[in-house]
């Protein structure tokens, strides 16, 4: 029996959870440590008269830098987007001139889905995605997607991300 290679130009319809990215979170975490590090280190070259003193005023100010990101972080990282991401292989697309398939955003605790423009792949890590996806009237939005959210069902999304190219 002879396989005969045939070009998939369309994935199968998918429905993929999205929820909080520890991968995410852990670069958030690896860039507010490395600031934390740098303040310290350089409270220590001070400490250790390898460096000019510092003002009280510059000390306050890179506290506040760090403190400040780690905040932000914290904060943007509770606010990512969660829900159902669906590839709809059959569906008509949102624009005109796109291949076929339609991308809908069903964000937690709604029952209404959106249809959604686009849906680009930013970054392939292979199990964690980031993902720009344009809803329209909402602007775009960013997602990670992680490969333990549905293990089963990531190779189903990331066809489907590559199909709809």
């Amino acid at each position: 029996c002879r396989a005969t290679w045939v070009p998939m130009y369309n994935a199968p319809s998918v429905s993929y959870p999205v929820g909080r990215s520890a991968f995410y979170g852990w670069c958030l975490v690896g860039i507010g440590l490395a600031g934390w590090l740098a303040w310290g280190s350089l409270h220590a070259m001070v400490h250790w008269g390898q460096a000019a003193p510092l003002t009280d005023v510059q000390s306050a100010f890179g506290l506040l830098i760090c403190g400040g990101w780690t905040a932000v972080a914290v904060w943007q990282w509770r606010q990512s987007p969660q829900g159902q991401l669906h590839w709809d292989a059959g569906g008509i697309p949102a624009v005109r001139d796109a291949r076929p398939g339609l991308w809908r955003w069903q964000p937690a605790g709604r029952t209404r889905s959106l249809d959604v423009v686009r849906v680009r792949l930013v970054l392939d890590g292979q199990a964690q995605c980031l993902l720009r996806m344009e809803c329209p009237g909402a602007g775009a939005r960013w997602l990670w997607v992680d490969a333990r959210q549905d293990p089963r069902r990531w190779d189903d999304l990331r066809r489907a991300l590559v199909a709809a190219r």
